[in-house]
């Protein structure tokens, strides 16, 4: 009889050895693939939590940055947590009063999609008994450090979401009552024209849902859109990126109850109603796969969607008159007609176009004026109104301006600034037809500011720090968490006053500091076309797939080991 010698008995332990290890591979593998499934499989429109107002091991509401005292506000849950009401106290004060708290386990950021459902409901009256607006607020977020004097004092101003009565006036909102542009309805002020509010029901409730894709937020009321935008910059985001449920009141006897709160994974909005003043259009050229020298945004007045809507995003719009002309898009005249001084804003947020510290852009503009006191904002701290613009304003016809945070003149760090604010740059040049053009270059958060002169050169006018400008006095200093949005803010304030704007322009890159790009960070070629390989079903069909791609390769190294041993 043969028997196994030394050298084949030890091929064959071997072999076995491999095999044994292959398969205990496999189940480690699989066993780990199930431990993710578990945890990860969760599929867009899969209920993830509804909230109950009663508090559970998610969700523990508390009273938190009450102006006047805790006692203000008081919030009943129902027997079963399906539904609350909170309410202002009538003897105090109004003011400022949070209820809720972070829904644990959930967060905001890239990447991450959720859709909030509610049904809401405001009860106010006013001394004469009539229905208004209760300044009622509900916000999806909650700040990340719970410390009691930091909620107090700092910690509201991150939260972000929707603000008044969908019935009276309303708008989209950050921090406690503060309106935010939105892309397309939402101003520094309520809306209030009755085309853009809501119905109620028979109970006074309205629908109330938010669709978060990343840092957007789309908001709808019955299904209807209303408005949107980028709610979740650098700065909110560490401050307050938990997911959370936060109830706001103002004014004395207010009350707004809300009920059926609930949150589920991915965009489960399905056709929605879209007003009129909403046109879908395409997107303005992506910063990522442009090249230095690219032009990146064009001004298009007669446009309305969401790549750029120019409209009134401020009060004092009755005073101002705005003529726009169809053949000749980027132009536009706005013109005092009301008689009386009064500080308004025109433009818009150029959507997918932030600053960040990586961000180099060039921006253009050509501006005519009849008199002093109008300007032009080139960036936006995001989510504060456009009053917090940067700007250059002046008298650009007689060659007077002054860099500006919102309405303020801020100090100049190339030209001293005469007592009346404004610094004179007597060789600006005007061309023909009486414009002046100005040229910024936003190299990350600084601004350098530009005039074309005399001579037919870019001359320097001043440099500013978007995140810390300075009154022109001294006696304030505006201080930004990183996050800007490029927008077209038109800033005008004088009874007899003209001023018209075109040729209104946004390249990529430093285009006269640094026009070959060797300053610029980021890529500037257009990024590589890259193919996925398709993944089959949902995302827990992705762990299928990627267990039997796994089974494969172990069986594989088995097999490989055998042959090799043979």
């Amino acid at each position: 009889m043969y028997q196994f010698g030394k050298t084949e008995n030890y091929e064959m332990k071997s072999i076995m050895k491999k095999i044994l290890s292959a398969i205990l591979a496999l189940t480690m593998i699989l066993a780990l693939v199930a431990a993710m499934g578990i945890t990860a499989s969760a599929k867009d429109g899969d209920l993830l939590y509804t909230v109950n107002f009663k508090g559970d091991d998610k969700f523990a509401p508390a009273k938190f940055s009450c102006l006047n005292g805790d006692d203000v506000i008081t919030a009943v849950p129902s027997d079963d947590g399906s539904s609350v009401t909170a309410t202002y106290s009538a003897d105090a004060a109004a003011g400022r009063a949070f209820w809720g708290g972070a829904i644990k386990g959930f967060t905001y950021g890239e990447g991450k999609q959720y859709t909030i459902t509610m049904k809401m409901a405001v009860a106010y009256t006013d001394t004469d008994g009539k229905l208004a607006s209760g300044n009622a607020g509900v916000y999806i977020n909650m700040p990340t450090s719970t410390d009691a004097k930091y909620l107090l004092d700092q910690g509201y101003k991150s939260l972000v979401g929707y603000y008044g009565c969908p019935n009276i006036r309303h708008t989209l909102s950050y921090g406690a009552g503060g309106k935010s542009v939105g892309a397309l309805i939402s101003e520094d002020v309520y809306i209030t024209d009755a085309k853009y509010l809501s119905t109620v029901d028979s109970e006074g409730f309205v629908d109330l849902t938010f669709a978060v894709d990343g840092k957007n937020v789309k908001v709808y009321i019955n299904n209807v859109y209303l408005d949107e935008f980028d709610a979740f910059n650098e700065g909110l985001l560490d401050k307050a990126e938990s997911l959370g449920f936060v109830i706001y009141l103002y004014n004395k006897s207010a009350s707004v109850t809300f009920k059926d709160v609930k949150v589920y994974e991915g965009i489960t909005v399905t056709n929605p109603t879209y007003p009129d003043y909403y046109v879908e259009g395409a997107k303005v050229t992506n910063y990522e796969s442009s090249r230095t020298g690219d032009l990146l945004f064009t001004a298009d007045f007669t446009r309305k969607d969401t790549g750029f809507y120019g409209r009134f995003v401020a009060s004092n719009d009755n005073l101002y008159t705005a003529t726009i002309d169809p053949a000749n898009p980027g132009y536009i005249k706005i013109e005092n007609t009301g008689g009386k001084a009064g500080t308004t804003y025109y433009g818009g947020i150029i959507e997918g176009l932030e600053v960040n510290s990586e961000t180099r852009y060039t921006y253009d503009v050509k501006i005519k004026t009849s008199a002093q006191n109008a300007g032009f904002g080139f960036a936006v701290p995001t989510l504060y109104p456009f009053g917090n613009s940067i700007a250059l304003y002046g008298n650009f016809k007689t060659g007077g301006i002054a860099t500006q945070h919102g309405a303020n003149k801020v100090l100049n760090q190339v030209r001293e600034l005469a007592s009346n604010g404004y610094a004179s740059v007597s060789n600006m040049a005007l061309d023909a037809e009486g414009y002046a053009s100005l040229r910024a270059e936003l190299h990350g958060y600084e601004f350098t500011a530009y005039y074309l002169n005399t001579e037919g050169n870019w001359e320097l006018y001043t440099k500013v720090d978007m995140t810390h400008t300075t009154k022109n006095d001294g006696s304030a200093e505006y201080i930004h968490d990183t996050g800007f949005d490029l927008a077209v803010c038109l800033t005008l304030n004088n009874k007899d006053l003209v001023a018209e704007y075109k040729d209104i322009n946004v390249y990529k890159g430093l285009l006269i500091t640094d026009p070959e790009g060797k300053l610029d960070p980021v890529i500037t070629e257009p990024a590589p076309e890259t193919t996925e390989p398709p993944v089959s079903g949902e995302t827990g069909d992705s762990f299928v797939v990627f267990a039997a791609i796994a089974a494969v390769a172990v069986i594989g190294v088995a097999v490989v080991a055998k042959r090799r041993e043979n």
